[in-house]
């Protein structure tokens, strides 16, 4: 069968017009889980298995950092793999299928460990789940955000959606901070709730329904747009090691060049940034600040909630500037074109 780069194996054009409301607002309510699972990896997994459960924060950092390296090889392969797929339900649909139920399971049973593992086998069982988690995440992630491309080959469009996935997002964000110290991780006779072992399962299960129907929703909502999507433009699938091969290659190429070099140190420095105020802003909270639950709730609203505001400036920002060729400067970085 024959097919196109940019359209679909009959050589219909992707959308150029409107994409209508309801197909945004399924679309970009995924995020929702992505946001849910980036707070709650972000600000209470460290804190859980360390200071609630005992594992040393050496044994705990070693278990996060494991799932970051699986994480980085499985995002281009599982986006390899997905841009070459072929099935009847499109190049990304069933990866989102797929992805929402064990990541739901692997999200719960990473808080809900048995009681009375050794500190190895407590280990074992963080590193285990904190790679399901984040592997069935990304079996997800990467085709939904690649399907987000494709709804739309306009620019203020693709914006447009871009701008619904990041609100659904901090939205997910808010729903895990707020529901964790209104509902869940409440105080109780100044015993601070987020130090409590039990009350982290009925959390997480809670952000696991909600994380795979937000996960259902994006693939059902969306699911009527598979006949306008591209195909893969490879008549054969390839097979596993060239998928492999493939990646490597391409991120060789990508390390080669000078600018993409630049903006990956710069990206790199910022995450670490960021990694580190989510990870230890509960030890501050609880440790340096003695906060209680409702100060805690308000702290880490502050930066979902400011998102909001830089969403609507960026979306009149976008839409006034439209095409235009923009360059990244620095006095001590190369000229970089961003279109």
């Amino acid at each position: 069968m024959r097919t196109h780069e940019h359209g679909t194996p009959q050589g219909r054009p992707l959308h150029a017009d409107k994409v209508r409301l309801p197909i945004k607002l399924s679309y970009g309510f995924g995020q929702f889980a992505e946001g849910a699972k980036n707070a709650a990896f972000g600000t209470f997994v460290l804190l859980y298995y360390n200071q609630v459960l005992g594992l040393s924060g050496t044994l705990a950092g070693l278990a996060i950092f494991i799932a970051l390296c699986f994480d980085a090889v499985t995002d281009p392969v599982v986006g390899s793999v997905s841009d070459n797929f072929r099935s009847r339900w499109g190049r990304r649909h069933p990866f989102l299928y797929v992805a929402a139920i064990p990541m739901a399971f692997a999200f719960y049973f990473l808080f809900a460990p048995p009681a009375g593992l050794s500190t190895m086998a407590l280990f074992a069982w963080m590193t285990v789940f904190t790679v399901l988690v984040r592997g069935t995440m990304t079996i997800y992630y990467v085709p939904h955000l690649a399907l987000g491309a494709e709804l739309s080959d306009h620019y203020i469009e693709r914006t447009s959606i871009v701008a619904y996935r990041w609100v659904f997002s901090i939205v997910g964000n808010l729903a895990a901070v707020v529901s964790a110290f209104a509902i869940f991780l409440v105080d109780i006779d100044e015993q601070p709730g987020d130090l409590v072992a039990a009350n982290y399962p009925p959390f997480a299960l809670a952000l696991a329904v909600g994380m795979a129907i937000s996960i259902f929703v994006t693939a059902a909502g969306t699911h009527s747009q598979i006949p306008n999507l591209p195909a893969t433009r490879f008549v054969e699938r390839p097979g596993l090691d060239a998928i492999l091969v493939g990646v490597f290659k391409d991120t060789w190429e990508a390390l080669r060049n000078a600018s993409f070099r630049w903006l990956a140190g710069a990206a790199l420095s910022s995450q670490v940034m960021v990694g580190l105020q989510a990870a230890l802003q509960l030890y501050m909270a609880n440790f340096f600040w003695e906060l209680d639950d409702q100060a805690k709730m308000l702290i880490l609203m502050a930066t979902p909630v400011g998102f909001f505001a830089g969403i609507a400036i960026t979306r009149r920002i976008h839409e006034r500037f439209a095409g235009w060729p923009r360059v990244v400067t620095h006095p001590r970085l190369p000229q970089i074109r961003t279109c």
